[in-house]
């Protein structure tokens, strides 16, 4: 799976930050890109207005490519308002095994 994950995020990646979440520090390392948010598991982070800090941090960092993992071993999945955000703003999109990976050109 990360043999196909990992080139996609990097053929996409516009910069040095991808968002892989949630609970994704595996894709930092092997992709070598960074996480703007600096959170490695989201149960760890602030819950209150989590997805705003999070689609702030991405804008400030010019993320163009993002990693979903839909079943998640810690956290819950992502927020329903969080995941709609991302499919509006990066609207291309590919599955690979557990990750939904979305970008925008």
């Amino acid at each position: 799976m990360y043999e196909r994950l990992i080139p996609l995020i990097q053929e996409h990646a516009n910069g040095e930050y991808t968002y892989a979440a949630p609970d994704c520090p595996e894709v930092y390392f092997l992709s070598g890109l960074r996480n703007p948010t600096r959170t490695l598991f989201d149960y760890f982070d602030d819950p209150v207005n989590h997805s705003q800090r999070v689609l702030s941090t991405m804008e400030q960092n010019r993320v163009n490519v993002v990693a979903i993992l839909e079943k998640p071993p810690f956290s819950p999945p992502l927020a329903p308002d969080l995941k709609a955000a991302l499919v509006e703003r990066f609207p291309n999109s590919s599955t690979v095994g557990r990750f939904e990976v979305r970008w925008r050109q």
